[in-house]
């Protein structure tokens, strides 16, 4: 079956961009894809801020969640430490 694309805009530039399987995506996905796939200064930033806090929340499950043995912590916990995680990726 041949994969359906469909045309997404970056939120920052407005430059048109394929996004492969995107044919049953919502416009707010589709934005959200074609940012993730463009080129320019500012999605670039976008991109690095958002792997960076994917980053870091993934840390913070591979030492504290349910594979950390003896440092697993609580869930009120972890779900703090992911809350900090996005207060200073949004600089709160």
């Amino acid at each position: 079956m041949a994969k359906k694309s469909s045309t997404g805009v970056c939120r920052f530039c407005g430059q048109s961009v394929i996004v492969e399987n995107g044919a049953e995506m919502t416009a707010p996905q589709l934005e959200e894809s074609a940012t993730m796939l463009c080129g320019c200064d500012e999605a670039i930033k976008y991109q690095q801020e958002k792997n960076r806090r994917s980053v870091a929340k993934q840390r913070i499950n591979e030492l504290f969640g349910e594979d950390a043995g003896e440092y697993k912590q609580p869930d009120a916990v972890r779900t703090m430490m992911l809350n900090v995680v996005d207060a200073i990726c949004d600089k709160k």
